[in-house]
């Protein structure tokens, strides 16, 4: 539910506000929450109506909102209140309906739009490692420009926009590219990137064997997921195998999360094989770092 509200609310965005539902006030981050309710979600001691959700440190302007953790938490907590509205269990639809316009449009025609939408967006996030290689949600992301805290909503970036792109270091690292590109193979097949035994524990991942059959992959020649411009990428399903085979055959001493290994590198890279702007590869690991890392 909150993965497809902040789908729906603000693209993923972090620094994002908009006006209102049929309001002035503007809605703030990835949850797009209203200053208002986040305040009154936090302060109990200022109101015996609030509810008390001091978790995170807050401050006394709307920045914190734009810091995901705590936006996520307050507009969780919202939800669950919601939840129980009036003393009443109440089912999905009221749910999301009232987060968007209100309890009290929670059944009215103009939240109804919304709630469709939700369902739609929801489906994308059913389970991803069970869907196969073309997955809607598994390319990589679109380029997007950061737009300062004050601002409204950003906007895209047309990918053909080099020179702006190059500015803000997000294009994928051209002169890697160029280098590798007398090779076509390699950004063709993991066969000729990866160690047959790391390929064979590929196989051996159950998501991964489970995708790869599907899109009819065969050992010895299975591609990599390529965008419009052909540039080789991981899907999140493989990116999941490979932090977790790492993690498994070399650091399996570390409390380090494979969950935590494909969040940098989505942030890093965007899963982009050959890595973004002045980084190289999906972790962005510098030529000296992993020398030193070597010897």
């Amino acid at each position: 539910m909150v993965c497809a509200i902040a789908e729906l609310e603000s693209d993923r965005q972090l620094l994002v506000m908009n006006p209102g539902f049929k309001t002035k006030e503007l809605n703030v981050g990835l949850m797009q929450l209203p200053p208002k309710t986040a305040d009154w979600l936090i302060r109990a001691n200022k109101d015996s109506s609030a509810l008390g959700y001091c978790t995170y440190v807050t401050e006394e302007n709307i920045e914190y909102l734009f810091r995901p953790f705590i936006n996520v938490y307050l507009a969780a907590a919202y939800l669950k209140w919601l939840s129980h509205f009036d003393n009443i269990q109440r089912n999905e639809e009221f749910i999301v309906r009232a987060y968007k316009g209100g309890t009290k449009k929670a059944t009215h025609k103009s939240t109804l739009r919304y709630w469709q939408n939700y369902l739609a967006v929801k489906e994308t996030f059913a389970d991803f490692e069970c869907l196969g290689r073309n997955s809607i949600d598994d390319s990589p992301p679109e380029i997007r420009a950061v737009a300062p805290a004050h601002s409204h909503a950003v906007s895209p970036i047309p990918l053909d926009h080099s020179k702006d792109i190059l500015e803000l270091g997000v294009e994928p690292n051209s002169n890697l590219q160029n280098r590798l590109a007398a090779d076509a193979n390699d950004d063709i097949y993991w066969d000729s990137r990866v160690y047959p035994e790391d390929m064979e524990a590929m196989w051996n991942h159950p998501a991964v064997r489970k995708a790869w059959t599907k899109s009819k992959e065969k050992p010895g020649k299975v591609r990599f997921s390529q965008d419009e411009k052909k540039r080789p990428y991981l899907t999140r399903v493989e990116m999941k195998a490979v932090a977790d085979i790492i993690l498994l055959k070399h650091l399996s001493s570390t409390k380090v999360k494979s969950t935590v290994i494909c969040a940098i590198g989505e942030v890093i890279s965007m899963r982009y094989v050959h890595g973004l702007g002045p980084r190289t590869g999906i972790m962005g690991i510098d030529y000296s770092t992993a020398y030193w890392l070597h010897s």
